[in-house]
């Protein structure tokens, strides 16, 4: 009991900090890239997320690393490729607003942004790993962690 408070501690200040920290992002300058580039990397990280979103709404998943009881392991869509897209759609839809806006701010945010998400990524691989044993094991040998074909 202790062990899955102490999860759920840890779930709720890894959320915390995720969305603490995307909100000072935004908040601290333009939340839309001027040029072509930019923007279409935000797309594709916006698409990104509501692909992974809708791969997942039977699946009884929440926002928060902790695996609900009755979930299902999604493997469909971009799930296929890669087990956490909702990371990279948080990362491809902000990275171009630091380059466009490189703000003492914003770089310190997004430095933080980072190992806060990969922390999340790898509690919640964790959860995941222990609420699916070795279904969840054989689709990790199949798919990328996060970015497809580097890591």
């Amino acid at each position: 009991m202790m062990k899955k408070n102490k999860n759920k501690l840890l779930a709720i200040a890894l959320v915390s900090a995720q969305y603490g920290l995307l909100a000072l992002f935004l908040i601290s300058g333009s939340w839309f890239s001027s040029n072509m580039i930019g923007f279409s990397i935000q797309l594709a990280g916006i698409l990104l997320a509501f692909w992974a979103i809708w791969e997942m709404r039977r699946s009884r998943l929440n926002i928060a690393p902790c695996v609900r009881k009755g979930s299902r392991l999604v493997k469909s869509g971009p799930y296929s490729i890669m087990r956490h897209p909702m990371y990279l759609s948080i990362i491809l839809a902000n990275a171009p607003l630091l380059f466009e806006d490189p703000s003492l701010m914003r770089v310190l945010i997004f430095i933080l942004l980072i190992p806060s998400l990969f922390l999340k990524l790898n509690f919640e691989e964790q959860r995941l790993l222990e609420h699916f044993g070795l279904p969840y094991a054989l689709y990790i040998n199949k798919t990328w962690k996060f970015i497809p074909m580097i890591y």
